[in-house]
């Protein structure tokens, strides 16, 4: 499976951003394994505490897109994960979640990733 989808969007708006996140799970290989049973890992780049605004950080509309499709897809268990740069604590990515938007998004089978260790529980 080696393909690269690429959507243009004018803007951050959400609606933008979801026919654009849209377009590309239709249009992806990977789509019909995504399952009500999948487990699925959304690596963001946080690179570190910082507003959606100084575009450092994967961008809040993106992220709600991509769980909006893939819950659309019947996929309940949803992990939004990174290991910035700097000290790895609970504390701390708690901080980075939420200056980065990203907070809004735990619950309802999305889990943000506190745990550090080498395995997906």
């Amino acid at each position: 499976m080696n393909e690269v989808i690429i959507k243009n969007t004018p803007d951050y708006e959400q609606k933008s951003v979801d026919s654009a996140v849209e377009y590309i799970f239709e249009k992806s290989e990977i789509t019909p394994l995504l399952t009500p049973t999948a487990r699925v890992v959304v690596k963001l780049n946080l690179l570190r505490k910082a507003s959606p605004e100084e575009a450092i950080t994967t961008h809040p509309a993106v992220v709600g897109a991509v769980i909006t499709a893939l819950k659309k897809r019947g996929v309940k268990d949803i992990l939004i994960a990174d290991c910035p740069s700097g000290a790895f604590t609970v504390n701390r990515m708690k901080s980075i979640y939420s200056a980065c938007g990203i907070s809004q998004f735990e619950g309802e089978g999305v889990r943000l990733n506190y745990d550090f260790t080498s395995t997906f529980k």
